[in-house]
């Protein structure tokens, strides 16, 4: 309890922190072809607790090659959440279809995006995508 609430004391700076980790990574992949960017509605607020991209088929690699260069790069980039849905234990019990969950995840990759990270840091994170 004592470290949840050392975290909530701190918790306006990180959201901060994580907003513009994102802001740098919208600004820094925008216009590269083939990867969308994670985006923020007009309507909401987004605390950006995960960076994410979605790597499309124009940027000439799939995701996972992508993951691998990333990972291969000591660049901690991870896959999407596999949708719950498609996991052996739910999969009889959908009831209605589900079509974006498995397109995004098929495409999507988290980005580093812990507060501890730096400009340069970033900076090495985007290069990476770049050159692949």
């Amino acid at each position: 309890a004592a470290l949840g609430l050392a975290q909530l004391e701190q918790i306006d700076k990180f959201i901060a922190q994580r907003r513009a980790i994102a802001q740098f990574y919208q600004r820094e992949l925008r216009g590269i072809p083939g990867i969308t960017v994670c985006d923020e509605a007009d309507w909401a607020f987004n605390v950006h607790w995960l960076s994410w991209i979605l790597v499309e088929k124009a940027y000439g690699k799939r995701k996972d090659e992508l993951l691998k260069t990333l990972n291969e790069r000591q660049i901690e980039a991870r896959s999407f959440f596999i949708p719950l849905h498609t996991l052996p234990p739910y999969r009889k019990y959908q009831v209605y279809q589900i079509d974006h969950a498995p397109q995004a995840y098929e495409k999507g990759l988290n980005l580093p995006s812990h507060v501890t990270l730096t400009e340069a840091d970033l900076e090495i994170v985007v290069g990476v995508i770049r050159e692949a």
